[in-house]
């Protein structure tokens, strides 16, 4: 069976979106920088993906039934990582930077859980780095 590196339809709010990391958002997220300079963004703090692999993974449980919930009292992500998690995989995906931004408002904190976004992280980080079955 064939493995997926991204999230071809994943619901958001509303929506369904096409996720994913590409080399520029991985850049971002381990750096903390835009590709091409500027400063570091307020909040970033540099590390290796599996390190922000591990962070949204922490407090995890699986579920029974081959999946995983988070457990968002054990778990060590930021919220600003799971945010900036999210927003990259939109753009990564092909939406425009500012309707990325608005996404991940409009479905976050205060207006949802923010379970909701870390749930959505953690698959799109594991799609990345282990992949997922093209069927799920």
């Amino acid at each position: 069976m064939k493995k997926l590196t991204y999230l071809p339809a994943q619901p958001i709010g509303d929506g369904v979106y096409r996720m994913e990391l590409g080399e520029m958002e991985i850049f971002e997220l381990e750096t903390g920088r835009v590709p091409g300079g500027g400063p570091r963004q307020l909040g970033a703090t540099p590390r290796p993906i599996h390190i922000i692999l591990s962070s949204l993974m922490s407090g995890r449980i699986e579920d029974g039934e081959g999946g995983t919930v988070g457990n968002p009292f054990a778990s060590i992500a930021s919220e600003f990582d799971i945010r900036n998690v999210v927003r990259l995989g939109l753009i990564g995906g092909g939406m425009d930077k500012d309707d990325a931004r608005e996404i991940v408002k409009k479905f976050g904190p205060p207006n949802r859980p923010l379970s909701e976004l870390h749930d959505i992280a953690a698959a799109l980080v594991y799609a990345h780095i282990v992949g997922v079955d093209d069927d799920a």
